[in-house]
């Protein structure tokens, strides 16, 4: 059930994925990596079917869709890392990550940025 309901967060802000990875592993107890592997095919399939919608429907220049193919090198580059990598350091890595991402949403809110 509370996986339903964050992926309705998901679908509907089209960003929520963070919440799955803590889910998964303190709640559920899932192992991390399958935690996180998990959540990265969550985001492939919300970005896919985001990224063909508008470009079906011509939001996106055909030519920006070189950055597609970079985030898919990436990505295969991220997890071949993502293997050599232990747990320990996968969680302090995802965690900071989270930690830059909320700071720089609430720098926006608060207008710092101008």
């Amino acid at each position: 059930m509370s996986s339903f309901a964050i992926g309705i967060v998901i679908g509907f802000l089209g960003a929520g994925n963070f919440v799955f990875v803590p889910l998964l592993i303190y709640i559920f107890k899932v192992p991390t990596r399958v935690a996180i592997g998990s959540t990265l095919f969550i985001a492939l399939m919300n970005t896919a079917t985001g990224f063909v919608g508008k470009l079906v429907t011509g939001q996106i220049p055909l030519a920006a869709t070189v950055v597609v193919g970079g985030g898919a090198i990436g990505a295969w580059a991220g997890e071949k890392i993502h293997r050599r990598v232990s747990t320990r350091l996968l969680r302090a890595i995802y965690g900071g990550m989270v930690a830059v991402i909320a700071a720089r949403v609430w720098w926006t809110i608060f207008g710092l940025d101008d």
